[in-house]
């Protein structure tokens, strides 16, 4: 009875990650999101260059036009795994970050 138990749990669990697998558009949409929240948490203080600190102001005022110029300097690989997606930022460069993209969120480490 438990065993039954359990495969009707990892059933659900499959089905659930597979409908809330996000598609590549949806990948890019959230990796714009990841960009624009890390430049409203910014302060253009921190920067020593004052070219920095002003395109740091300017991106703090207008993050959604700053967030989708910088994401196409991240290209974006997009794999589908059936229940998720593994999705690659940079691939082939110094600054490469791996992701995960199920439950309709991206998990990355270092981004």
């Amino acid at each position: 009875m438990r065993g039954t138990i359990w495969i009707l749990a990892a059933g659900a669990l499959g089905i659930a990650l597979l409908a809330t697998k996000p598609s590549q558009a949806d990948v890019v949409d959230l990796v714009r999101d990841e960009i624009r929240g890390a430049l409203l948490a910014m302060s253009p203080e921190e920067f020593d260059d004052p070219t920095a600190e002003a395109i740091a102001a300017a991106c703090t005022v207008f993050s959604g036009p700053c967030a989708s110029l910088i994401s196409l300097a991240f290209p974006i690989t997009y794999e589908d795994r059936y229940v998720f997606a593994e999705v690659t930022l940079a691939e082939g460069t110094s600054d490469e970050v791996s992701c995960w993209a199920a439950l309709n969120q991206i998990f990355c480490q270092g981004l």
